[in-house]
């Protein structure tokens, strides 16, 4: 009984703290008692972490995470870097339960707090909760969504590069690109219009465009959709949009996966205008 109170205790004083934005205090809990750090303390099934995500303190996620590994029996070891990159990519065979327990914990929406860093595009809290753990990147919330989805959903293209780089393989996150509708993160991304995080996704993952959601439709489908991709802003008829954009595209993939060099704008008749805002470059 008394450990329940003690217990109920912590919890009142972490989410106290928390609220007050008194982090220091929230630190010296977490290095006092370890079992705390997987304790929720809000009614959405946050824990401190989450909430420190939530807010952006980036030093404090930081000192957050350092005392999970630390008092955590898979924190890493000793381990080095190159060797748990390798290791935490191979999906099967329970790797994901590797990462501390405290770092895989979801909210009600199934969040994690790399999902929130992802999502918020904080690139300090990103590469804090993901860097000795990068298999942490391919767990999925309630909507199928993984923290690389939710970075470009989002369109924090920095974000989505540091978690991208923190994966030398890419097959299995071609495993794990897309969400509950089938959208795959490219797709996510073009439908809000965030060309130049597009532009990075299909230079990485090629295959994503030959990739259909459930409506049946591809990344290019969706691309002929979005008028503001043309400088002219012009809206332009269905067939008349796919015939556009298919110019650009074969010429894209053309002189992204051939050549492998960015494209030139002088080789589409009747699209140059368009190709440099259409991408940022």
């Amino acid at each position: 009984m008394e450990d329940i109170l003690m217990e109920t205790d912590i919890k009142r004083q972490l989410f106290s703290h928390s609220m007050k934005g008194q982090w220091e205090l929230v630190v010296e809990i977490y290095k006092k008692y370890a079992e705390v750090h997987r304790t929720k303390i809000t009614i959405s099934g946050d824990t401190a972490l989450h909430l420190a995500v939530s807010v952006g303190q980036d030093k404090f996620v930081k000192q957050l995470v350092d005392t999970i590994y630390e008092a955590d029996e898979h924190g890493g070891g000793g381990e080095p870097t190159a060797a748990r990159v390798a290791r935490s990519v191979q999906i099967g065979g329970g790797e994901e339960e590797k990462a501390p327990k405290a770092l895989r914990i979801k909210n009600e929406r199934g969040n994690t707090p790399l999902h929130l860093a992802a999502a918020s595009g904080s690139l300090a809290m990103c590469d804090s909760i993901a860097n000795k753990h990068p298999n942490l990147i391919f767990i999925q919330n309630k909507e199928q969504m993984n923290p690389l989805f939710l970075a470009a959903l989002n369109g924090k293209k920095d974000a989505f590069l540091c978690l991208d780089n923190l994966c030398c393989d890419k097959k299995p996150l071609l495993e794990y690109c897309r969400g509950s509708n089938a959208d795959t993160f490219l797709h996510a991304a073009l439908n809000r219009e965030y060309f130049d995080l597009s532009f990075q996704i299909i230079c990485r993952y090629g295959e994503l465009g030959n990739y259909y959601n459930e409506k049946g439709f591809t990344p290019l489908h969706v691309l002929a959709t979005k008028p503001s991709s043309c400088k002219s802003g012009e809206r332009l008829g269905c067939l008349d949009a796919i015939i556009y954009y298919c110019k650009f595209i074969l010429s894209f993939f053309y002189c992204t996966f051939f050549f492998k060099k960015k494209i030139s704008v002088g080789i589409l008749s009747g699209c140059e205008d368009d190709l440099p805002f259409l991408f940022g470059l």
